[in-house]
């Protein structure tokens, strides 16, 4: 299960993340601070967020789910597990393409067409016998899926609402006229004060 999931649908959500045109907004914000590392303190504070998010929304249904989870058969339980951590997985990367700017924002399209590909290949996982033995998961009812769905909306929920919070601490830049930031008279006058 945990091969399907790297190989079909983490490998999907990098795609997501990597076509994404960017954020247009990014040059009103001021610069990021280049004595800050990429995995400073903060960013690792928001990866174990998103991780125990994502822990305790698959646990769930190990713990209250419709039967007693087996990892020798297939079992209701374990395949609940299986699907909130892969569609928990497309929806991090759905929500994480753009920061820190609302992941949900336009152009969605494109990431949404490619994250078709993963969620259907949990689907397939669940319901075509070849891969049900091979990866011991099995059918899912309607509400079962509703269930895995509502659970792995967990994740995109929490890091949208971490966004908003980082998107209120920012100080909007003042935007310059640009002739008038490059116009040599302006340097003078600054250099002469």
């Amino acid at each position: 299960m945990v091969l399907f999931l790297l190989l079909f649908v983490t490998s999907a959500g990098v795609v997501v993340i990597t076509v994404d045109p960017g954020d247009p907004d990014v040059m009103t914000r001021p610069p990021r601070d280049p004595k800050i590392p990429i995995t400073n303190r903060t960013a690792i504070i928001f990866g174990v967020l998103y991780g125990a998010v994502l822990f305790v929304a698959a646990l769930i249904p190990l713990i209250a789910g419709p039967d007693t989870p087996s990892v020798e058969h297939a079992s209701a339980s374990m395949t609940m597990t299986f699907v909130v951590m892969g569609l928990g997985t497309v929806f991090n990367a759905l929500t994480n393409r753009r920061d820190p700017t609302s992941g949900l924002t336009a152009p969605i399209l494109q990431a949404l067409a490619i994250s078709l590909v993963p969620v259907a290949m949990i689907v397939l996982a669940t319901q075509l016998p070849g891969l049900q033995a091979g990866l011991l998961t099995t059918s899912l009812t309607g509400l079962q899926w509703l269930e895995c769905v509502g659970l792995a909306l967990l994740l995109p929920f929490v890091i949208e609402v971490s966004k908003a919070v980082r998107r209120r601490r920012f100080v909007v830049a003042a935007i310059v006229d640009a002739p008038l930031a490059v116009d040599p008279a302006r340097a003078r006058a600054e250099s002469a004060a």
